[in-house]
Parts: structure tokens; sequence; C-alpha cells
């Protein structure tokens, strides 16, 4: 990468173009650029005349405003120099399965990925937490992605915060209150036109996981699960893509979103499914240990049990009866979701799983497809 550094003006901007021009980099790594001119600014225009796109990286807060108010950061694709942040002898307020969060200070808090190198995915979880906010939605924003001993993480402006799945851990007599916080806040979400910028499709993400998997499947039963995932209805609807208390920060008993990775636009179903598989089927699913389900959840299977239970009554609020068939109508999608699961998170499995699902969805799934496609209705 072509370095620029020290003091960039008018006493040396004949010289650096002379120097860039003849080597025409498109990446620039500026983290020893002290300062640049309009002179040397525009050096830099004619440089992304000549090359096209041009990248200026690890640029320095005080130089990056210089981009930004002379509107350069519109022109070439300017990236700050990313701060560096310890985490150690922090205080741990919540972890889920993506990530550990701690108090930073009064005023913000800091959610470190366990996913150490995905340093796009937590550029795309900045740009998704504002464009929900921007929407209206209660999404807590990133406003800057930094380095730490153990991982990149993200820091959030929240005073006094605290992950309500911790809250409702330490506080078991209150899960109706927090629950019902919890469900308010997914009706919410799913009554909320998206108007932002586009996102992904939750719909189409679930499409090309079965792709990579069809060919465990006879051409016909592909067919079969092909048609359930298209008939799914499409709306303009946030959908969180991994909603549970432990990406739901609490800020004086207000919920805000945290961990918009994976979020999107779809049907509701798709977050309904993440938060059965969470609380319902986690807790007694033979591969869940108690001390992996407090790491990915934040509770015991007691607990979740009791966030289930009255989550699944608050979010409807319908008789007995409807309330029965719409958990029915869910774990049915849940079986395709646990079917596409290791797709979706990247994980390495061996041929013998695979088989092993193959054969739970024929007993599971596969029956019940054209009861899940018409009854869908909610």
């Amino acid at each position: 990468m072509y370095q620029i550094t020290g003091k960039i003006d008018s006493t040396n901007s004949s010289e650096f173009e002379k120097e860039i021009i003849e080597a025409m980099p498109k990446e620039l790594d500026a983290s020893q650029l002290e300062y640049i001119s309009s002179a040397g600014l525009r050096v830099l225009l004619k440089l992304a005349k000549a090359v096209g796109d041009v990248t200026v990286n690890n640029v320095s807060s005080e130089v990056y405003e210089i981009f930004e108010v002379t509107g350069f950061t519109e022109i070439l694709n300017v990236k700050k120099a990313m701060r560096k942040v310890s985490v150690k002898g922090l205080e741990k307020i919540g972890e889920g399965g993506n990530g550990i969060v701690y108090r930073l200070d009064d005023d913000k808090i800091i959610k470190v990925s366990k996913e150490t190198g995905d340093l796009a995915a937590l550029q795309n979880e900045l740009d998704t937490s504002k464009q929900a906010f921007l929407s209206g939605l209660p999404a807590a924003i990133v406003y800057d992605v930094v380095e730490t001993e153990d991982g990149y993480g993200q820091i959030y402006e929240m005073l006094n915060a605290s992950m309500m799945s911790a809250v409702v851990r330490e506080n078991p007599q209150d899960v109706g209150k927090y629950t019902e916080l919890f469900a308010l806040l997914a009706v919410q979400l799913h009554s909320t036109k998206y108007t932002g910028k586009e996102l992904k499709s939750i719909k189409k993400e679930y499409k090309d996981a079965f792709s990579r998997i069809a060919d465990y499947f006879e051409e016909s039963e592909a067919a079969e699960i092909n048609r359930l995932i298209d008939s799914i209805p499409d709306r303009n609807t946030f959908i969180h893509g991994d909603l549970h208390m432990g990406n739901i920060m609490l800020q004086n008993d207000e919920p805000m979103l945290i961990d918009l990775g994976e979020s999107g636009v779809g049907h509701p179903i798709f977050d309904l499914v993440e938060i059965y598989v969470a609380y319902a089927f986690s807790p007694h699913s033979a591969y869940m240990t108690p001390e992996r389900l407090l790491a990915t959840v934040g509770m015991n299977a007691q607990l979740c049990e009791a966030v289930w239970n009255e989550f699944i009554v608050k979010y409807f609020d319908c008789s007995t009866q409807e309330l029965e068939h719409r958990i029915k109508i869910i774990k049915g999608y849940a079986e395709l979701r646990l079917l596409l699961i290791t797709v979706l998170m990247h994980r390495s499995v061996p041929e013998s799983y695979w088989k092993q699902k193959v054969e739970n969805v024929r007993k599971s799934l596969l029956p019940r497809i054209d009861e899940l496609i018409n009854e869908l209705d909610f």
C-alpha cells in the first residue's frame, strides 16, 4: 500500500503529485499523514481521475475532518484509522452467542464480537443500526468500531444501560414484566414499515442457504422446501435476525436493540422462529448444556420457558385456541430454520450431520408443507 506521510500543502504538493502520479496507486495508507491542504487534495483528485476509485486508509480523526468538510469523503473512499480500546478490567454486563458486552464508562458500552476477523460485518452493523434508528425504531446507534485485545468492538452511547437477559437473570421475579417489554418491542418492530436504505431480504437469504444443501435431498423434496420458502409473504418489515433478550439493552427500562448485523426485511415469522429456537427449543436440545445455554441466551432453562410462554401470549394477544394454532405454525417454520442454521451461521459440519438432518426433515417438515403454506395467516 502506498504510504503518504507528514504534512502535504502548497510547499510540497508538486513533488507529491509527481511521485504519486508516477506510482498510480489505488490504495493509500494515511496512518502517518498529519495534515493535507487543498493543494494536496487536488493531487488526490487528479489521481482518482487517472486510476478510478481511490481508497485512503487509516486516516486520523483530524485529517478525516478535512476530507469530510471539503466533500472529499464523497469523492474518495476515506476510512478512519481504527481506535484501540482495552477491555481489560472493564465490568462485563452481558454475553450472547455473538459477543460480550462491557461497560466502557458511565455513558458508553462496548460490545466485543466473538467473530474476531469479520470487520466488514461490524461495519455493516454500524450502517444498519443507523438506518433502523432513522426509520423510527428503538435501535441503539453504533457510533464507532474499535479494536480491542480480544477482537473488534462496537461502541454504543448508553447511559447506565444493562442487558435485558442479565436483568431477568438477576431479577427472576420480574420475568413477566420484562418479557412483556420484549413482546411489545417485537410488536412495534413487526408493525413498522421500513423506510431506510435497502436491506437484505431474509427470505432470499433462506433461499440461498437452502440452495447450498439442496443436493442432500431428492429432487422432489428440494422442490417442496423451495415451494415453502417461496410462499412466505414478502413484507417491507424490519427483521432483527437474532431477536432475543441478549440483544436488547435497557436504559431506564426503555428497550433498545443492538446487534443488528443479521437484520433485513421480511415476514415476522423469521424473527418469531428465532425467538422460539432460543427460548423453547434450545433449552431442551441434546446439544445444549446449561453452560452453553447461559452463554448464548443468558439465562437458565426454567427462565427460558417462562419467557417463551409469556412472550407468545403478549405478542399475539388472541384466544387460547388461536394461540395454540399459531405456536404450531411457528414450530413448523422453526424446523426450516433449524435445517438452515449451520449454513446461515457459516459452520462446517460432517456429512453424518446432514444425513441425520435430512431424515428429521422428512419426518417433521415435509409432511407439513401444505399446512404451513396455507396457514401462515398472521
